[in-house]
C-alpha cells in the first residue's frame, strides 16, 4: 500500500510540476536575454544555414562558425520541427536572416568560413520567413521544448511577440 501511495505522490509531484500553456502570464514573459524564436519558412530550408543580413538585405553582417552548428553534446544542431509548419530555432536566426545554399552538415565540417562576399552569392532567399514570434527569453525554456510544441499547438504562439507577420 505505502509503495502505491509512494508512486501516486511521486506522479503527482511530476505532474503539478509541469508548466502548461494554462499557466503562462502572458502580460509577464521575460523578453530579455537570448530569444525563443519559432518560424515558419516559406520552402524547407531547415537544413540550410542561416545568415544575418542588415535592414536593407545587400550584404552579410552576421554568420555562424563551422563549429558554432554542434550543441555541447557533440551534435549538429538543426531547427526543431514544431506543429503547423514552425520550427525553433536553434542557431540563431532574426528577421533579417537568409539562408546560404551550403547545408549544415557541409558546413559545420569546413575548416574555415567563406568571407562573406562569397556567403552573399550563395544566398537561397533574402525573405524566407512567413512568420516568426519570439516566445520570450530562451532560458524560460531550457530543457523544455514540450511547452513550446504546446504553445504552437494551442495557437497561444499569437499572444507573444510578433516579429514577422
Amino acid at each position: 500500500m505505502r509503495l502505491i501511495i509512494s508512486i501516486f505522490l511521486g506522479l503527482a509531484l511530476i505532474v503539478s510540476s509541469c508548466k502548461s500553456t494554462s499557466d503562462i502570464d502572458y502580460s509577464k514573459v521575460d523578453y530579455k536575454g537570448a530569444p525563443t524564436v519559432i518560424y515558419q519558412m516559406k520552402a524547407d530550408y531547415s537544413n540550410l544555414v542561416p545568415v544575418g543580413l542588415n535592414t536593407e538585405k545587400t550584404k552579410i553582417i552576421s554568420y555562424p562558425a563551422p563549429k558554432d552548428l554542434f550543441n555541447m553534446k557533440g551534435e549538429l544542431r538543426f531547427p526543431l520541427p514544431l506543429e503547423k509548419g514552425f520550427y525553433l530555432d536553434e542557431i540563431g536566426v532574426g528577421v533579417n536572416s537568409a539562408f546560404i545554399s551550403i547545408t549544415i552538415e557541409e558546413y559545420a565540417h569546413m575548416l574555415q568560413t567563406l568571407p562573406s562576399d562569397s556567403l552573399f552569392k550563395l544566398i537561397v532567399d533574402k525573405d524566407p520567413f512567413k512568420k516568426m514570434y519570439n516566445l520570450g527569453n530562451r532560458k524560460q525554456y531550457i530543457d523544455n521544448n514540450d511547452l513550446v510544441k504546446e504553445i504552437v499547438k494551442s495557437g497561444k504562439f499569437k499572444k507573444y511577440r510578433s516579429l514577422k507577420k
